[in-house]
């Protein structure tokens, strides 16, 4: 085969990742260049050395970030790209990865969009969560009870810059979230209504989860819903967040409802069912602890 792996070695190797995540994700030049950057300001000064590289014939081939995430895994950024050697490729670059952190779990989507997926499998990265694309047109809209002592308001009528990391903050003992960053948080500020980021709240007033939207045409796009503070799980809080925030975009006239959902557990997924959402996608989280090595 003779595909082997390797570190960054020169400026062109970073320019090369670039290419690999412009092809990986579809998307110009430029924008690979952000996710690249958004990638160096999460990882920090570490981003070089969490790079490996897929190469053949000298030319790199695959490639990947291993980003550091909240639960203590890490999480592969990056993949394969097109290419008639693609299980091959992939199959290295995991095990090149794997060699890069002997000690660690590293997850990554199960996606032909990353990798030839029928190379994880073999390796031992096996299923811990889902992604999901939801949709309904006619959700239910009968309130929810609020758990006793809780509360919602809007970012619009209670700013809190504080209370809304705290509210993404709590997404970040599940599979597929990343540390929410101050900084990040407050510059995407500006692709949200203050009036479509709605925060609960307990009895002492501490945030307890977060749910946000962006609304255009009648369509509303619903983010990472549902998911509230560990010790206020398994009070239907989720369902009464959720629920609030339908009623709030039906009123304002929105007719089509996406959701998507990172790595929540299974009940919650359910209960988007029971609110009368259709699963439209679904793929794999997948991790690997290092067993099962061939």
């Amino acid at each position: 085969m003779n595909i082997t792996t390797r570190n960054l070695e020169s400026a062109a190797d970073a320019e090369a990742l670039i290419g690999v995540i412009a092809a990986l994700e579809g998307c110009s030049p430029d924008q690979a260049r952000g996710f690249v950057e958004s990638l160096r300001s999460s990882i920090g000064n570490a981003f070089e050395t969490a790079l490996v590289f897929a190469v053949k014939q000298l030319e790199i081939v695959g490639a990947v970030a291993l980003r550091p995430m909240p639960m203590g895994h890490l999480e592969l950024f990056g993949g394969v790209p097109a290419h008639p050697e693609r299980h091959e490729i992939s199959r290295a670059l995991l095990r090149g990865a794997r060699a890069a952190a002997p000690d660690a779990v590293l997850a990554t989507f199960a996606s032909e969009l990353y990798w030839e997926v029928s190379a994880l499998e073999p390796l031992g990265f096996k299923t811990v969560a889902q992604y999901q694309r939801l949709q309904a047109t006619a959700p239910g809209l009968e309130s929810v009870a609020w758990p006793a002592g809780f509360t919602v308001s809007s970012y619009a009528d209670k700013p809190d810059l504080t209370g809304l990391i705290a509210g993404l903050r709590c997404y970040e003992d599940m599979w597929g979230h990343h540390r929410a960053q101050p900084a990040q948080v407050a510059a995407g500020l500006s692709n949200y209504d203050a009036a479509l980021i709605w925060l609960a709240r307990d009895e002492l007033g501490n945030v307890a989860g977060v749910c946000r939207a962006t609304l255009s045409d009648a369509s509303a796009w619903i983010d990472a819903p549902g998911v509230v503070r560990s010790d206020s799980r398994g009070l239907n809080l989720h369902c009464a967040l959720l629920g609030h925030a339908l009623r709030e975009l039906s009123a304002r006239d929105a007719a089509r409802f996406t959701l998507e959902s990172w790595g929540e557990s299974d009940a919650n997924s359910a209960d988007y069912l029971e609110l009368g959402f259709e699963v439209l996608e679904s793929e794999a989280i997948v991790a690997w602890d290092g067993s099962g090595i061939i």
